[in-house]
């Protein structure tokens, strides 16, 4: 009796640490029907990254490529190790070279994924860049998701909002780990720093501007 294979769906990303993006891919990956569907993982990075152990134990394959990778070596790493139901690629304007090689790999849903707003850099340079990879991610990419409208409009371009293969895609937090707060534990870090009386705001990620970092301070 022959037993279906799952479906395998491949993400492009930097490196599977312990940031926003690969957590909240590692919420769904540890909720999904892994018997239906699984998940690889490109990783533009030959460093061990903090949940690389943890997909392979799922059945996941993490996939070392160099930053430097052509699109043709990408056409052939997709179609050696597929194949792949779809590409999701969540590496901002490179999007563009995912989803172009995954055409040409012959992969049917190419989604390209924005998970922020700007960048600092206003060379001329990175101006070309982005308005070439953007062109690029829109001819090539059937599926836009963004964790916001604004980063949607970022990546994408404002007139892709109103496309009906964009899509607003939350990140998706387990709160389970937040439910049960220990108010003693509070009280005495409270006690400690001289914050007794005082509204506490906890922030975990990088202090920038993407982050809103000044909605804080209107509290």
């Amino acid at each position: 009796m022959m037993v279906d294979k799952p479906k395998r769906i491949l993400h492009i990303v930097g490196a599977m640490n312990r940031a926003g993006t690969e957590t909240m891919l590692m919420n769904i990956y540890r909720n999904i029907d892994r018997k239906k569907v699984q998940f690889d993982f490109i990783s533009y990075s030959q460093q061990d990254a903090h949940y690389d152990e943890e997909i392979k134990s799922l059945g996941g394959r993490v996939i070392k490529l160099s930053k430097t990778q052509s699109i043709k070596e990408l056409v052939h790493t997709i179609k050696e190790t597929g194949p792949y139901e779809a590409v999701h690629s969540h590496t901002l304007f490179h999007c563009g070279t995912a989803n172009i090689a995954a055409k040409l790999a012959g992969i049917k849903i190419r989604i390209a994924h924005a998970h922020t707003t700007l960048d600092h850099s206003n060379s001329v340079i990175r101006k070309l860049y982005i308005k070439t990879m953007r062109n690029l991610i829109l001819k090539s990419s059937t599926h836009y998701l963004a964790c916001s409208n604004q980063a949607g409009k970022y990546l994408f371009g404002e007139m892709a909002l109103s496309n009906s293969n964009y899509a607003f895609f939350p990140n998706l937090i387990d709160y389970k780990n937040f439910l049960e707060v220990d108010t003693n534990k509070v009280r005495q870090f409270k006690k400690e720093t001289g914050l007794e009386g005082s509204k506490i705001i906890g922030h975990i990620g990088r202090f920038i501007e993407p982050k809103i970092i000044s909605f804080y301070w209107k509290y």
